[in-house]
């Protein structure tokens, strides 16, 4: 939805408005008063990106000649009333193109939903396998997680083979764990896989041996698309899935109010292939989490509100600086992590930098196309 030009004739704006409309062009026309300079102004705005610069041309010429017969004769078919606004600077969406109506069944709500089935399929799992274990196990990865991470490379499947056949209690200690355990667990390490380039870059800044690495996207040769998008509905705790959640909530509560579900479904859905692919390929299979289409979707809305302001996504500068300084926080204990690590200390930090900062861009570049744009239908 683009303004096409204002005019300070009331009954000039509502033949405008009618002709255009005559001519296939949806179109509102508001009045706002302004006080302070005692005049009205009448400003136009069509619904449609792809018919704005058919309008303008129309426009001009309107300008040129109001008072042309077939302005007034489609001004007397035109019923549709103004909204009225006092302060200019203020925008009445009362008869503007209305975007999808959220409802209990919108598409934020279907993400969260079974964003919270999941995790919560996955406790109930966990605690399946911690009562027939009797709690004398680690539990590394789910039947759920298996089937939806990016990857499951052959050594992580060895990794669960050997805790079912040497259970290790939660709490052991390194010195409690058997010693042919941890050379099992060591042989295991040293299996290749693809273990991300950031591995490698710590290997060859700290001139250690890289561990051997293996072929990438073993499961996706297979022919296991889904997981490219799955990995995002998969969370680790309580803590995790409800900041997601209630940033989902946030944003896509917006978004989906002005992009039609199908849409908004197609973006989660690009995002959310760019950033976990990002993410494997930067830290290998062993991510999850929706943050990455979380910053997407603020980087979308970043972007509509720099260059489609009359959409009005109500989200406030200090909201975007939040997660701007979030991110950058996470970021800079990755490079002390870093930097540890290549210097031979442990210190592993596990927060999935990349798909946040690929998540960002991607939604910020889906946000510049009219594709995306506020919607009637």
């Amino acid at each position: 939805m683009r303004i096409i030009g204002s005019l300070n004739n009331q009954k000039h704006a509502k033949r405008l408005s009618a002709y255009l409309r005559s001519k296939g062009i949806e179109n509102t026309c508001e009045i706002a008063f302004d006080k302070a300079q005692d005049h009205i102004t009448c400003s136009v705005w069509v619904h449609e990106e792809d018919q704005v610069d058919e309008a303008y041309k129309h426009f001009q010429a309107f300008e040129k000649d109001p008072d042309n017969e077939q302005y007034k004769t489609s001004a007397e078919h035109n019923k549709k009333p103004f909204s009225a606004i006092e302060n200019p600077n203020q925008i009445k969406i009362e008869d503007k193109p209305k975007g999808p109506k959220s409802s209990l069944f919108g598409m934020t709500y279907l993400l969260m939903g079974l964003c919270v089935m999941v995790y919560f399929l996955n406790l109930m799992q966990e605690t399946s396998i911690a009562k027939k274990t009797e709690g004398r196990t680690i539990v590394l990865f789910t039947p759920i997680q298996y089937a939806l991470l990016y990857d499951v490379p052959p050594s992580l499947l060895k990794i669960n083979e050997l805790l079912q056949k040497h259970p290790i209690p939660r709490n052991a200690k390194a010195e409690d764990i058997p010693e042919v355990v941890k050379k099992e667990i060591k042989i295991i390490e040293n299996m290749p896989y693809f273990r991300g380039f950031y591995e490698a870059l710590v290997a060859k800044v700290s001139k250690k041996a890289a561990k051997p690495t293996g072929p990438m996207f073993i499961k996706l040769k297979e022919g296991q698309v889904w997981r490219l998008i799955t990995p995002v509905i998969l969370h680790k705790d309580l803590i995790h899935i409800l900041f997601n959640m209630l940033w989902l909530w946030f944003l896509g509560k917006q978004i989906e109010i002005r992009v039609p579900a199908i849409r908004m479904l197609l973006m989660v859905l690009i995002i959310g292939i760019i950033s976990n692919t990002s993410q494997y390929l930067m830290s290998g299979p062993y991510f999850l989490g929706f943050s990455g289409v979380v910053m997407g979707m603020a980087g979308f809305i970043w972007m509509r509100q720099r260059i489609a302001p009359w959409e009005g996504y109500p989200i406030q500068k200090s909201t975007f600086l939040f997660l701007a300084i979030f991110v950058l926080a996470m970021m800079g204990i990755q490079i002390v992590s870093f930097v540890m690590e290549a210097s031979g200390k442990e210190f592993m930090f596990n927060i999935a930098n990349t798909a946040h900062v690929s998540g960002g861009i991607i939604g910020a570049i889906l946000g510049r196309f009219s594709f995306f744009a506020w919607r009637s239908s």
